[in-house]
């Protein structure tokens, strides 16, 4: 008995000594940190839109108030879902409407959050080649997501 725990005694003392010491670390240096504060409303009902280099509160509105939004550019096709309303869209493989009566194996995608226009869920509605314009012509079926209650929307 009274040589296990002398055993173990070296094995303690012997491996402690093994580990390197920590290399300190130099603290953060403080700097001008800015702080704003963006009253939200009990359901996350609002979209704020916040200039960074301002400092100032640009706009608001209701998440509510549309479901897609249309590039305006002379040069720019881009449709976006609202992703505050967790909306998702799927490409069918149908040209016709009235034959598209089921969502089943759908591949439904979201509009990434970075705001690339090539990662959109309708980045495909539309090809251009030099002066060449096609449209796919597929159908899309639109999940309009939640409102501020957690109600699908349809």
């Amino acid at each position: 008995m009274i040589k296990n725990i002398f055993i173990l005694g070296l094995l303690m003392i012997g491996l402690s000594s093994c580990f390197k010491e920590d290399d300190p670390i130099p603290p953060h240096q403080k700097s001008d940190v800015k702080q704003e504060i963006i009253p939200l409303t009990q359901y996350y009902v609002n979209q704020v839109y916040f200039n960074l280099s301002t400092g100032k509160q640009v706009s608001t509105n209701n998440k509510n108030n549309f479901d897609l939004s249309f590039s305006c550019a002379d040069t720019a096709f881009i449709i976006r879902l609202n992703t505050a309303k967790f909306m998702k869209a799927g490409i069918t493989e149908s040209t016709d409407m009235t034959k598209v009566t089921d969502t089943t194996g759908l591949n439904w995608k979201f509009d990434k959050s970075d705001g690339n226009p090539d990662s959109t869920a309708f980045v495909d509605w539309i090809k251009i080649d030099g002066f060449d314009t096609t449209c796919s012509n597929r159908v899309y079926v639109i999940n309009r997501g939640f409102n501020e209650m957690g109600f699908t929307l349809g």
